[in-house]
């Protein structure tokens, strides 16, 4: 086989109910064309004699292409058609990004299957490819903003497990064009105001994506146990043949899933935590920040540290929750404000979330006195 094209032909999820033959690139390849054919998979020939030293040619595995056309990733990049082999995935509680509506995809390395957990993060194996992109609905347009790439190369419990760029949109949606530092633009928000926009550079990645969280964020079962498109996401991954072991129906049967804020079904606590563990979580959590708390969706109430908990600050003058008052709880206050070095999460975001304000708040109200 021509190894060159191998990593389509080896994926399962190519040859199952996953793949539309639509998405093929135009000359019928293996979307791991372009930079990803000779970087990736000879990063990932070399990977096992390198892995316990620091080499120039590991780097090379962070070279990410200039233009995100050169990557492959997409058929047609007009209209985002994803190559063949890409698996779009969808999530129960998404991050709040300011709005902006987004599409995620993720592509396995040739041979390579998913370590399933039934909590926290699953393991994914050197070379998996991770694509979220981003945009921005107002009240008179749809700008294309910009796409995120994220690269596993190492294992998840290293520092260093992820290498990621963003590549920012031009004009005429034609490609996009990767950017090594911050970069900060005003563009029209959902309400039509103008708002700041800032596209991370590859510095800004490492302070989500870590070792505690294992890298990759997002790709839970608690976030992906959901119906898309008439069947069960993670059931579709399994028949797909994407795991290392398969979950029992019994061990999807016992998950329980995340909230989306507008889910009626859910209760108030339920969308309440699953918001915060979403947007909080993968840096509020044990060894995390110095805040000391942990939002993650496992952890019991009563064991998080947040109601009547002082916080690390002396001077924030207000407990973490205090049961009953919102306005005298420095999580919801923090989350509400848009004061720089106050406004939580201080990253990717400066516009409120006036929905999750509105259930955090009647949350806190709603709990009792203690």
């Amino acid at each position: 086989m021509n190894q060159e094209y191998a990593i389509a032909d080896q994926i399962a999820v190519s040859k199952t109910s996953w793949k539309n033959t639509d998405n093929r690139m135009p000359d019928g390849k293996s979307p791991w064309c372009g930079w990803l054919r000779p970087t990736l998979l000879l990063f990932l020939l070399i990977w096992p004699t390198l892995a316990a030293a620091e080499s120039k040619t590991l780097n090379s595995a962070r070279q990410l292409p200039p233009l995100l056309s050169q990557l492959g990733v997409f058929a047609d990049l007009s209209s985002l058609r994803p190559a063949a082999a890409m698996v779009a995935y969808e999530v129960n509680s998404p991050l709040w990004s300011d709005g902006a509506d987004k599409f995620r995809w993720f592509l396995l390395p040739p041979g390579g299957r998913i370590g399933y957990r039934a909590e926290g993060p699953w393991d994914f194996p050197i070379g998996t490819l991770f694509i979220k992109h981003f945009d921005l609905v107002s009240p008179d347009s749809r700008r294309r903003l910009e796409t995120r790439v994220l690269v596993v190369e190492a294992p998840s419990t290293t520092a260093a497990s992820i290498v990621g760029a963003t590549y920012v949109w031009n004009a005429a949606r034609t490609d996009a064009a990767r950017v090594d530092a911050t970069e900060v633009v005003t563009v029209p928000g959902r309400d039509g105001h103008q708002v700041a926009w800032g596209f991370p550079g590859r510095q800004d990645c490492a302070q989500c994506h870590t070792s505690l969280n294992g890298g990759v964020i997002g790709l839970t079962s608690a976030q992906l146990r959901r119906t898309v498109g008439g069947s069960d996401q993670i059931e579709r991954l399994r028949d797909s043949g994407l795991f290392a072991a398969s979950p029992t129906a019994a061990q999807l049967g016992a998950i329980t899933p995340l909230a989306d804020l507008h889910d009626a079904k859910a209760s108030l606590d339920v969308r309440a935590r699953s918001y915060l563990a979403s947007n909080c979580s993968h840096c509020h959590l044990p060894g995390g920040t110095p805040a000391q708390f942990d939002v993650r969706f496992i952890r019991a109430l009563s064991e998080a540290g947040l109601v009547n908990a002082i916080p690390v600050r002396p001077d924030a003058g207000m407990p973490l929750i205090t049961p009953g008052r919102p306005e005298l709880s420095l999580l919801y206050k923090r989350i509400a404000s848009t004061t720089p070095g106050e406004r939580m999460p201080p990253l990717a975001s400066v516009v409120v979330d006036d929905q999750a304000i509105a259930v955090l708040r009647e949350w806190i109200t709603a709990m009792a006195p203690r």
